[in-house]
């Protein structure tokens, strides 16, 4: 039974320990300031927000900038959760890709998957009215400005409690019920120039004002787009 088990587990491996062997190879080709510049950059890239989102975007984008084929892209993402790493330092010591390329890379997945967060907390502060709809989108356009012109990317909360719009009691309140809307199923507004993100609940969009029938529901919260991250602006 143990012998089974065995070969059960070395025919799951079979498909990493190639990428092992890559690995090595890319590593040994590297020069020692390569190394140390590289590492610098991602570890710069990578932020707090370091996980499985940021990992899906970073293969999205990279198979979008055709670095690799979906395929790969896939089998690279597998690999870097069996060995609990961040895709950018993988897809870098392989040499599929450049540090300085994997880092801007980096940057760009954690500013997606940030941004869509922070779409997310902008629907839910508009439903409480906190802010009304158009104040929203504004701060949004803001942020997206900021970050273009090189001032980093400012959360959405931040840019509220700087124009003192909310509180950090207000902002406690809010992300506590992102909690429960990223929980609850999901919908898009049927209108095509709109696409909102609903509750199956809404009758009505609140964005455009269209009937919102109840449909198949979409994958819920912060994640409901991150198929489309390249479109994420």
């Amino acid at each position: 039974m143990a012998r089974k088990e065995s070969n059960v587990l070395r025919r799951k491996s079979a498909p990493l320990n190639g990428f092992v062997s890559q690995v090595r190879l890319a590593r040994s080709l590297q020069t020692v300031s390569c190394v140390v510049v590289g590492e610098r950059e991602l570890k710069r890239a990578e932020g707090p927000l370091a996980h499985e989102k940021q990992d899906e975007a970073f293969i999205s984008i990279a198979v979008a900038k055709r670095r690799f084929d979906a395929q790969l892209g896939q089998r690279l993402l597998a690999f870097a959760r069996h060995k609990r790493r961040p895709v950018a330092r993988v897809v870098a010591e392989l040499g599929l890709v450049e540090t300085t390329d994997a880092a801007q890379i980096a940057r760009l997945a954690r500013y997606r998957v940030a941004r869509a967060e922070d779409k997310v907390y902008a629907e839910v502060a508009a439903r409480a009215g906190v802010i009304d709809r158009r104040e929203a989108a504004a701060v949004l356009v803001r942020q997206r400005d900021l970050y273009a012109d090189g001032r980093g990317f400012i959360r959405l909360a931040a840019l509220l409690r700087s124009d003192k719009r909310i509180t950090p009691e207000t902002d406690r309140m809010l992300r506590s019920r992102v909690r429960a809307f990223e929980k609850a199923p999901k919908k898009e507004c049927v209108r095509e120039t709109c696409r909102a993100l609903l509750l199956v609940t809404d009758e009505v969009c609140p964005t455009c004002g269209a009937h919102a029938p109840i449909p198949v529901a979409n994958p819920s919260g912060s994640e409901w787009r991150l198929s489309e991250m390249s479109s994420v602006g």
